[in-house]
């Protein structure tokens, strides 16, 4: 019998799972006649969602005019719109560490609090509380609640089951155990490597910042100054570096994840620390050469705690839209249990925890690893926001990624975090002002 396809699975899934999107009380069809433009990012999620809108307008009589672009199309598209001013955009998809800032200081999210606690705006079957801890932090900047997120993007560690077992290893829990792990299984003359990171400049922000995290430090102090020559910034930049040139592939400083992910589906890293959304690739034998080897842990605690860094897109309401209560219907039906349990169970890692514990779920769950080490991160209260919180995080990342590069070279990292500290302060001055 040959394998279903996912799609096929997922239609299939929506035959069998319970309607239960009414509740008494809830009025579905109070903005019936009124017509949404959302626009969002094309990504796996909003691959999932299109197909389900019809249903959004059954329930509601509320008409959707759906726009789908890749991020960089879809980014020039809201800068555009919402730099004029215009209010035709109702519905949109950002992400944190890209506009995050820029959004929130040019006020452009409509703040979502007091949509949740409205009487009469949500459903109580929406559960505003089983959305993940993280996954809130991550939609929440300065203080306001600018998004519901629709994934449970968190920094894991993924690793070689086998390679373990042969060394007497344990999943490292602790930063000394993740570099203990590493040693122990770098065999050069092999091609073995014990860890691959990303040291590719700006794209090690990312998962830099659970280092930075869990070392103690953080990106900027509380009046968003530049914090990166803290002891504790300069310990994580010292221990990122040292792990990505002692025990990492030769040329590292130009790895992204792609490059990790191809070095370890090749067998020959036996860890590698970054976000959970690319263990599908790892575990597909069409893909990978140990995709029956691969086993996930948390990320290990620093000096500073367990701070994983985490991310992930979300849906927010535009500031200037003539119809947010009827934008905030679209988010809530997208969003909710019911359409999160079916993404989740055509693997796209949702931000909903009764997902990941659902009986439909775990039964068909083949790695229960990797859902632990997702929920488990999910469930902490303290986790690092991918990347630094400036406006122009574009010039940022540049920067600071070449703070990690000297890190990895072995070179003074005092001398380059001083550096970039003065180019952050400059950027900011042009652009935050």
């Amino acid at each position: 019998m040959k394998r279903l396809t996912v799609w096929a699975m997922f239609f299939l899934t929506l035959l069998t799972l319970p309607v239960s999107l009414s509740a008494a009380g809830f009025d579905w069809k109070k903005y019936s006649g009124t017509t949404l433009n959302v626009a969002l990012a094309k990504q796996p999620w909003s691959d999932f969602i299109a197909p389900l809108v019809p249903d959004f307008e059954r329930l509601t009589g509320i008409k959707v005019r759906l726009e789908v672009m890749p991020e960089d199309q879809h980014r020039q598209k809201l800068a555009v719109a919402f730099m004029a001013g215009r209010g035709d955009i109702d519905v949109f998809s950002s992400i944190r560490h890209q506009e995050g800032m820029k959004f929130t200081l040019a006020r452009w999210y409509e703040p979502l609090t007091r949509y949740v606690e409205g009487a009469g705006l949500t459903n109580p079957a929406f559960d505003y509380k089983d959305l993940s801890a993280q996954s809130i932090e991550d939609a929440t900047v300065n203080n306001e609640l600018v998004g519901i997120p629709l994934y449970s993007e968190i920094e894991i560690v993924m690793l070689r089951k086998d390679l373990f077992a042969q060394a007497g290893l344990k999943p490292p829990s602790t930063f000394a155990d993740l570099e203990n792990a590493a040693k122990k299984l770098t065999q050069q003359e092999k091609g073995q490597y014990g860890i691959c990171l990303r040291g590719k400049g700006a794209a090690t922000t990312t998962m830099f910042s659970g280092f930075l995290y869990s070392m103690g430090g953080r990106w900027a102090d509380d009046d968003r100054n530049p914090a990166i020559t803290t002891p504790e910034a300069l310990k994580a930049f010292e221990f990122y570096g040292r792990l990505a040139r002692e025990y990492g592939p030769p040329g590292i400083v130009n790895y992204h994840w792609f490059q990790c992910q191809s070095l370890f589906t090749a067998g020959k890293a036996a860890m590698w620390v970054d976000a959970n959304i690319f263990a599908a690739n790892l575990l597909d034998p069409a893909k990978s050469q140990v995709a029956d080897k691969v086993g996930f842990a948390m990320f290990p605690e620093g000096p500073g705690g367990r701070k994983p860094a985490g991310g992930g897109w979300y849906l927010s309401v535009y500031s200037r839209s003539q119809k947010k209560e009827a934008a905030w219907y679209f988010i809530q039906w997208a969003v909710g249990k019911e359409n999160a349990l079916k993404a989740q169970l055509i693997g796209i890692p949702t931000a909903r925890l009764s997902a990941w514990q659902s009986e439909q779920f775990r039964k068909g769950d083949k790695y229960p690893d990797l859902s632990r080490a997702t929920v488990d991160s999910l469930n902490l209260k303290a986790t690092a926001p991918y990347g630094p919180p400036w406006v122009a995080v574009g010039e940022v990342r540049d920067v600071i990624g070449a703070v990690v590069i000297t890190a990895i070279q072995g070179g003074d990292i005092n001398a380059a975090a001083t550096k970039a500290v003065a180019q952050i302060r400059e950027i900011r001055a042009k652009t935050e002002k």
